[in-house]
């Protein structure tokens, strides 16, 4: 069931909703080393779907230049996000993911890490799933997502996000 905010006398707002980016199939893979990389989905693959995003949102869209970006203060839901892991080289055993609301090329304001272990023969499919709200700063500057290995590289083909928010900060009972 969706959220739903009474605007005005016959008006609503869809105060939850997604939004899916798939990488483009023939694009660019990714190369994962020890050194932290920016998760890049350019969003044109057949699936990228937009439609059901908040109309907090307008004409804003929930990635953009391969940020997270929020909206509204106190927003929260969550990131899903698929990696295609099509080759090793150097026995790499986990990526680590970081999620960081710096806006700069590195990471510089992190807010969450993990790791994702690397324990099967590519090609294989590996993701994570976490929660996630809005304060200013993730706001002001958007929550990109980096990755690195342990050891080695790994090649990430396909690749998608889904960004859900299924809470508007601000909103009291209606």
């Amino acid at each position: 069931m969706k959220s739903i905010k009474k605007t005005s006398p016959g008006q609503v707002e869809q105060v939850s909703g997604w939004s899916f980016f798939e990488h483009n199939a023939g694009g660019f893979p990714l190369f994962v080393s020890t050194i932290p990389t920016l998760l890049f989905i350019d969003g044109l693959g057949s699936n990228t779907d937009t439609v059901e995003k908040p109309t907090h949102y307008g004409d804003n869209e929930m990635w953009v230049d391969n940020k997270i970006i929020g909206v509204n203060l106190r927003d929260a839901g969550e990131v899903r996000c698929n990696l295609e892991i099509d080759s090793k080289t150097g026995a790499p055993e986990f990526i680590e993911y970081v999620l960081d609301i710096g806006g700069q090329s590195t990471i510089t304001s992190p807010i969450w890490s993990d790791t994702i272990i690397l324990n099967k023969t590519p090609p294989y499919k590996k993701g994570f799933i976490l929660p996630i709200f809005t304060k200013q700063f993730f706001i002001d500057n958007g929550c990109q997502i980096f990755l690195f290995t342990d050891a080695g590289s790994v090649t990430i083909t396909n690749r998608d996000i889904f960004i859900k928010i299924d809470h508007k900060g601000g909103l009291k009972n209606i």
